[in-house]
């Protein structure tokens, strides 16, 4: 009954920032400040990307054995409009009584709802054009099983960092001419050294 009661109190703190966590540096020892049961770190790279270009979504999520069991932690995710590329890839490391839970993903939307939006600003000569579309993704959600049902179902909802696709067409390509040029001539009538009747 005390750790349920203890496990309660870490969770309270899942409301405060994960600063102070050493989660995904993997130079490091983890990290949990004293009481915390749970802490995350996320990251997409990059998060300015061309249309059609890959990024990579990481999500580390480290956790106190003595007081959440690491087998009964899930991941929900939602990505979209992006889309996964291939399987994602997860990792698991125990440190003394600490675990990190890494989850990675790679993304990519080539549909029309990733197709920048015209802005009336160009960014630049040279540059990409005033063309970007900026999504915000759906929060990833750390999940439970507990077996006693005394802990919520959704221990965290962690918010990804917002991603913006960019047009490709730069500004210098939009201005310029366009490089092929149509010349029309009226071709001279064919002439023949020989008749060609006689070359039948």
């Amino acid at each position: 009954m005390k750790l349920r009661l203890a496990v309660a109190g870490a969770l309270v703190a899942l409301t405060l920032p994960t600063s102070g966590c050493s989660v995904s540096d993997d130079s490091d020892e983890p990290v949990l400040p004293t009481g915390r049961a749970i802490g995350t770190s996320r990251s997409i790279v990059p998060t300015t990307h061309l249309f059609a270009d890959s990024v990579t979504a990481r999500l580390d999520i480290l956790l106190d054995r003595r007081l959440l069991d690491p087998d009964r932690v899930d991941l929900k995710t939602s990505f979209a409009p992006y889309e996964e590329v291939g399987a994602k890839r997860f990792e698991r490391r125990d440190s003394g009584p600490y675990t990190r839970l890494r989850y990675e993903f790679t993304l990519r939307c080539q549909t029309i709802a990733c197709v920048p939006e015209t802005l009336d600003i160009a960014l630049g000569p040279g540059g990409a054009r005033g063309e970007r579309r900026t999504f915000r993704l759906a929060p990833a959600d750390v999940l439970y099983d507990d077996p006693e049902g005394e802990l919520p179902p959704v221990l965290r909802s962690v918010p990804w960092p917002s991603l913006t696709s960019v047009s490709r067409i730069s500004v210098a390509e939009v201005q310029s001419e366009f490089p092929f040029r149509s010349s029309p001539a009226i071709l001279p009538s064919p002439s023949h050294r020989v008749a060609p009747w006689l070359l039948a």
